[in-house]
């Protein structure tokens, strides 16, 4: 399971997504602790769960345009 959080740190609240579902990047963004986070959208039980998944738990990137988030 990949954590969709909430916001991009680890502390903040999240939703489960099925390990190797694909994640819709919007943009990306470094918190104030040098941690890259990608923010979207991914997919559970059926429903879209939006929010921040760390860099590390994203294993391959397709289509993205690389935007930050603004």
């Amino acid at each position: 399971m990949i954590p969709v959080r909430s916001g991009p740190y680890a502390e903040c609240s999240f939703t489960n997504v099925p390990a190797g579902s694909e994640f819709s990047l919007d943009c990306k963004d470094y918190n104030d602790l040098n941690n890259l986070w990608y923010h979207g959208y991914g997919y559970a039980n059926g429903r879209e769960v939006p929010g921040w998944v760390y860099s590390n738990n994203i294993a391959t990137i397709h289509d993205s345009n690389g935007a930050w988030c603004t």
